[in-house]
């Protein structure tokens, strides 16, 4: 915690300033988080002093407080296109992003409790963008953007934080997350490591090579393409349902769709409820396709949760339990890259609305880069 205190201090995050009756001073909250590698294991514990930002108050408003991040689905479509054409893919990260975006109005924070360096009445004036703070990360957008725009990118039309750049030896992509980089392009790595050199004459970036691990989505590359996996966090997620679970073939079934719902859940059991299938959504949408019409049809009832619907969660969960390994394959091809797209409807999925269900699949390098199944708004015949 000292030595989070003390980076701030070094990086000119703060401004030690006297209270006085005029500032509105915001309260401060410590973070702690483990970050985990591709196989489970413990890469490095974090500590970070953020602004509690659900307190925080702006004269403003902060209605430009919205930031972008990647879409999942260009991610995929960026993995699938590397492995068609046997690009390499490099990951990188910048050490403390929101620091580097200068603030756009004064604000004030508490020291940090216990780690004081002056008096009560001493105050942080922030110079720089704090973790938690509401708009730290359209500010930081911004910086990013223009940083890249400098070095000749463009974003993406369909995706503001997919930048391209097209020069004589190729073509370079960089995604961001936040403050996560995939990068990729025509060339070999060295030429990849080029170019995070070039945003580290800017910004404090750390080079993690080849990808293999993102947003707790294992990447593995193969001879013949690149697999895309959570079965660290699919794991997670059964051994919180704490109950042995027989393996199923299927993630649902209908025969028991009209029978009588049953006692709704306590509030202990909805919460576990709601826990468990806000997990596997991350899971639908990032690498299993293949749940997306269970999980779609279980948010239906997270309001109010019954025994029914607790039932047919767990036999989801028993259908991930043997297929815990399924993930995504994008594999190399010659030519052109193709893209092609399957949809279909069922429009008898809810007959007590008269609504019907549309389905789409997006495929990109033999595999899926974009999928959803949801209710249609109008009723149908």
């Amino acid at each position: 915690m000292r030595q989070e205190r003390d980076a701030l201090k070094s990086m000119d995050a703060y401004t030690l300033v006297e209270r006085d009756a005029s500032m509105r001073v915001e309260s401060g909250i410590w973070r702690f988080r483990t970050k985990l590698d591709q196989d489970g294991k413990v890469v490095k514990l974090k500590s970070r002093y953020v602004l509690d930002g659900s307190r925080q108050w702006s004269p403003f408003g902060r209605e430009d407080i919205y930031s972008p991040v990647a879409e999942m689905s260009s991610i995929r479509a960026i993995l699938a296109c590397a492995a068609e054409k046997g690009w390499e893919v490099i990951q990188a990260d910048f050490t403390a992003a929101y620091l580097n975006a200068e603030l756009d109005e004064p604000v004030y924070l508490q020291q940090p409790p216990g780690l004081e360096e002056a008096g009560d009445q001493i105050v942080w004036k922030l110079n720089r963008a704090l973790y938690g703070m509401k708009q730290s990360g359209r500010l930081w957008y911004d910086e990013l953007k223009g940083t890249l725009k400098k070095l000749g990118y463009r974003p993406a039309g369909t995706d503001p934080c997919v930048f391209t750049r097209g020069n004589p030896e190729g073509k370079d992509i960089i995604a961001v997350y936040v403050d996560d980089l995939l990068i990729t392009g025509t060339g070999d790595k060295k030429r990849l490591d080029s170019l995070i050199s070039e945003l580290g004459e800017f910004y404090d970036v750390t080079n993690l090579g080849l990808a293999n691990h993102l947003l707790g989505i294992s990447i593995r590359k193969a001879k013949d393409g690149t697999h895309l996996g959570q079965e660290v966090f699919v794991q997670s997620i059964l051994e919180e349902v704490g109950v042995p679970l027989a393996p199923r073939s299927t993630p649902w079934d209908h025969r028991n769709d009209e029978d009588e719902p049953g006692e709704a859940l306590d509030a202990e059991g909805t919460q576990r409820y709601r826990r468990l299938l806000g997990r596997m959504m991350y899971a639908a949408t990032c690498t299993r396709p293949d749940i997306s019409f269970a999980v779609s049809r279980l948010s239906r009832w997270m309001q109010e949760p019954r025994d029914l619907h607790w039932r047919k969660l767990i036999r989801l969960c028993q259908y991930l339990a043997g297929t815990l390994a399924l993930g995504l394959g994008y594999h190399r091809q010659t030519g052109a890259c193709e893209i092609t797209t399957y949809a279909d409807a069922a429009l008898g999925d809810d007959l007590s609305k008269g609504r019907g269900r549309s389905g789409v699949i997006v495929k990109l390098g033999g595999g899926p880069v974009h999928w959803g199944s949801h209710m249609q708004p109008a009723v149908t015949d």
